[in-house]
């Protein structure tokens, strides 16, 4: 039994240092080309979405913070990828940047604990079935 607590553990951290990094190769070459031509602006604010709810949902309910600090550090890698996008971009405009202002006072009011939890209970099950869309029309 000690050795599925352990295993556990190891797995967990190396969720969270991958989840920590993940990004950041995307933030670096975004940064020095300064051009964010192959970036999907609606694509990432869709991803910053689902690792928005991912904390949000785990910080509400009080979990232990390895559960979803992998989900804190992708949004933060997430804001940085859309915040460069939007600064680098040609096709962007009032209303990504009104839609990036959104998700940031979100985020901020999910740290404050101003969001109810049956939203975020409601935007999990969205976040699922987000995922299972985008899983099915990559296969398609």
């Amino acid at each position: 039994m000690e050795l599925i607590h352990s295993l556990s553990f190891v797995l967990n951290v190396t969720v969270v240092i991958l989840g920590s990094v993940m990004k950041l190769p995307q933030v670096v070459k975004l940064y020095r080309s300064k051009s964010s031509e192959g970036i999907s602006i609606w694509g990432s604010f869709l991803e910053l979405a689902c690792f928005m709810t991912g904390s949000g949902y785990g910080y509400s309910f009080a979990y232990p913070i390895h559960a979803y600090a992998e989900n804190i550090f992708l949004t933060l890698q997430g804001f940085s990828i859309i915040y460069l996008a939007i600064v680098f971009g040609k096709e962007t405009g009032t209303v990504a940047i009104s839609i990036f202002v959104l998700f940031i006072c979100f985020y901020i009011t999910t740290i404050l604990s101003l969001v109810p939890i049956i939203v975020f209970q409601v935007l999990m099950v969205s976040v699922i079935l987000v995922i299972i869309f985008c899983k099915l029309f990559n296969i398609a």
